[in-house]
């Protein structure tokens, strides 16, 4: 169990009103023993995907949510329409926050990928943020919507809290902003299916207060 104390607050004098973010990825998804780079693809959850996004709204109950946003992908819409369950609260489909377009990768498995498309897996595990996969995106690219999708939701949201359900792609980047890391260096942060982040902005810096967070 992820412990509370994780995110409690703490009073420090003259600090300014913080903004509460709490980031999930989608649960397990139904093609998880292959691998696959399902990025756009609609991939549903699993079983147990649907009993981690349960765990995930059991833990975060008392907790007081202002708004509910999540990728317009159906993994993640599942996940944001379970924990807005009981919150008298729609669940914002944006599609900004999907996950990267991996192009002719898609759908494909890790060793499919690596077996027949040698080159385009040679160039993209070479320069992971930069190379943009034929007929997709680099990661750079995808960052820069996220990013975009991500100030937009949370402007004019002092001392709110917002709740986002989106991809492990996309949860990178978030926390890699928050920190202030190269996007280089986006993939040393682990996203494990279902996973809770907790980030605390404030007007002019970050704390992030969990990463990976997970329960079952």
């Amino acid at each position: 169990m992820i412990p509370k104390e994780s995110w409690k607050e703490k009073v420090i004098p003259g600090r300014d009103q913080r903004t509460r973010l709490f980031l999930v990825r989608h649960g397990q998804v139904e093609n998880h023993a292959d691998f696959c780079f399902n990025g756009h693809t609609d991939v549903g959850v699993s079983d147990f995907g649907r009993r981690q996004l349960e765990a995930v709204a059991d833990l975060l109950k008392d907790e007081v949510i202002d708004e509910i946003y999540s990728s317009d992908l159906k993994r993640t819409v599942t996940g944001a329409n379970t924990i807005a369950v009981g919150r008298n609260m729609e669940p914002v489909p944006i599609p900004g926050l999907r996950e990267m377009n991996f192009g002719v990768m898609e759908g494909l498995s890790f060793k499919k990928v690596a077996d027949q498309l040698p080159d385009v897996f040679h160039s993209w595990r070479k320069d992971i943020a930069g190379y943009r996969i034929p007929e997709g995106e680099s990661f750079r690219q995808t960052e820069s919507r996220v990013v975009e999708a991500l100030d937009s939701i949370m402007e004019g949201k002092e001392s709110k809290t917002i709740l986002i359900v989106a991809h492990g792609g996309p949860n990178r980047i978030i926390l890699s902003k928050a920190l202030n890391l190269d996007l280089s260096q986006v993939f040393r942060i682990e996203q494990d299916y279902a996973c809770v982040n907790v980030i605390d902005y404030f007007s002019d810096w970050s704390v992030v207060k969990l990463v990976n967070g997970t329960i079952l």
